[in-house]
């Protein structure tokens, strides 16, 4: 009988939890496509005040709609800011919205969203000569192909015993947040297979590249990456 309320109770607790997070997710997910229409209704309203308004939103001594630097178009823009801002979790929601508008289009609005995925996730793979993009939808490829791939390039480059901390960190540090699931696998592998030991070199690397990749900005991580900013892990 005892064991069977138990059971219940956890039964109960396991659905109470389930339905929290899908709340928790649709309700992240209504806020991150809430916040992409309010950025290319921003931008819109740009490109119009450029189109009309002397001097409104120019970029280099010319109107906005002259430009074809995507990145102008969210620079010092709050609504992109705020998109941003949403973090990680917002990833998921952003990348599907993403593949969504591809099917009708390829162009500026989904290059925006890619600049926006790879903000959050600190990365740029323009610099990288395996996932390099010039579009939306090159975009999208290499960041599947990225998301396909990092755990083995993560697993492969840190118990490379022929690369210097250093060099693991500029290889591994390129994929941004992607890599923080492998490495807090290689955190939890050296605690469990060195055990006896007070401080094991692998463990201390992987606490320092978490460490790293979770409180360094975009800019750092990508300097780092392309051996811009000095490292001594």
């Amino acid at each position: 009988m005892k064991k069977s309320v138990v059971v219940s109770i956890l039964c109960s607790f396991l659905v109470v939890t389930i339905l929290i997070s899908i709340i928790i997710f649709n309700s992240l997910e209504l806020r991150t496509k809430a916040q992409i229409n309010n950025l290319f209704d921003e931008i819109q309203k740009r490109l119009e005040f450029s189109y009309s308004s002397n001097g409104s939103y120019y970029v280099d001594g010319l109107p906005l709609f002259l430009s074809s630097n995507p990145y102008d178009y969210v620079r010092n823009n709050d609504e992109y800011d705020s998109l941003v801002d949403l973090g990680v979790r917002s990833l998921p929601v952003i990348e599907d919205y993403l593949s969504e508008y591809l099917k009708n289009s390829d162009g500026l609005y989904g290059y925006i969203l890619a600049i926006a995925i790879e903000d959050i996730a600190k990365i740029d793979f323009k610099e990288t000569e395996e996932y390099k993009w010039a579009t939306g939808s090159s975009f999208l490829n290499s960041w599947k192909n990225a998301k396909t791939e990092v755990e083995k390039v993560v697993y492969d480059t840190y118990y490379d015993e022929t690369l210097s901390d250093n060099e693991k960190t500029e290889i591994i540090i390129k994929f941004g947040v992607l890599s923080l699931e492998t490495l807090e696998s290689i955190k939890a592998e050296t605690l469990t297979y060195d055990i006896n030991l007070e401080d094991s070199k692998a463990d201390v690397l992987a606490e320092k590249l978490v460490n790293l990749i979770t409180t360094s900005d975009r800019d750092t991580l990508v300097g780092i990456a392309n051996r811009e900013f000095p490292l001594n892990t």
